[in-house]
């Protein structure tokens, strides 16, 4: 979205015009408080408008103010609706979030092999978070059979976007595995790296 980018004029201007990014850009200026005083009730309108008229981005953003109560009562079910409907679109932060409602049953029954449904869509498009996330359900075994094999590879896929904490976790899980396992560990990151959908 090159409109986060653009001067806080013209992203207004752009909105004002009906541009659905233009508005949902807007939206997140007034989210982080960019150009402008932070105001998430703004925020939230200028996603709401955005998201009704079909905007993916919006709709991500408004999943996410429904389920922190940003500019609006804190709703788990109406933050779900707006995720899901971005997560079959393929936004892979909407994805993780559904996810984490899943694991959390924020706004949807509590369910492990749904969460990780999401998490592997998300982690699969080169989520860093969902990627931690899904390394994690292996460590524990939760909606997964424990597996530190894949918990290793997730985890490093995770670090290398960044994640401090994937790769203290990724060292620690590699313990857990044979040379030779890591090896073949280390063959699959690469693979999945080249294939990430950005």
């Amino acid at each position: 979205m090159d409109w986060i980018k653009r001067s806080y004029g013209e992203i207004k201007k752009g909105a004002e015009e009906g541009n659905l990014d233009a508005m949902t850009a807007l939206g997140i200026c007034y989210h982080k408080g960019l150009g402008v005083s932070q105001d998430y009730k703004v925020a939230f309108d200028y996603f709401s408008k955005a998201a009704t008229a079909g905007n993916l981005e919006a709709t991500f953003q408004l999943g996410v103010a429904y389920a922190h109560g940003f500019g609006v009562t804190q709703n788990f079910t109406e933050s779900v609706k707006w995720l899901s409907n971005a997560a079959h679109q393929g936004h892979a932060g909407a994805q993780d979030s559904l996810g984490v409602r899943y694991a959390t049953g924020q706004g949807v029954p509590q369910s492990d092999k749904e969460s990780i449904v999401w998490f592997t869509k998300a982690a699969e498009r080169g989520h860093g978070v969902a990627q931690f996330n899904l390394a994690i359900a292996y460590v524990q075994g939760q909606g997964v059979p424990q597996d530190y094999f894949q918990a290793y590879i997730w985890f490093s896929l995770a670090a290398l976007k960044g994640d401090s904490l994937a790769g203290e976790s990724r060292d620690s899980v590699a313990e857990c595995l044979e040379g030779k396992q890591k090896l073949e560990a280390n063959k699959i990151i690469k693979e999945k790296l080249a294939k990430e959908i950005k």
